[in-house]
């Protein structure tokens, strides 16, 4: 299904599916630290004893975990569009951009 719609060689396919299964592995541990983050970030909040330096470094923490995640995916991402062909497929033509977005969409 998506080696057709992306018009993948079979050479092309296996790094694709690779790199596509460590994206969502990165998506899926971006979002699990985050998570983390703003569990802790609500404890301390909750708490009646915490400061409000502690608080702002904690939510610094957040705001530099969001931007080192947004980079960590958007490499991921660059990955799995950036599979390269090998020697066998070099006159295979690269898919779409548009059939590159609806496969991405539809996994």
């Amino acid at each position: 299904m998506i080696q057709e719609a992306l018009s993948l060689a079979d050479a092309q396919f296996g790094p694709f599916i690779i790199r596509l299964k460590q994206l969502q592995a990165t998506r899926r541990q971006t979002q699990q630290q985050a998570q983390r983050l703003l569990r802790t970030l609500q404890q301390f909040a909750s708490r009646g004893d915490t400061s409000a330096g502690d608080l702002e470094a904690r939510l610094q923490e957040r705001d530099e975990q969001r931007t080192h995640a947004a980079a960590t995916v958007r490499n991921a991402h660059a990955a799995v569009a950036d599979v390269r062909w090998t020697s066998d497929s070099a006159s295979a033509s690269k898919p779409s951009s548009a059939a590159w977005n609806n496969a991405r969409w539809s996994c």
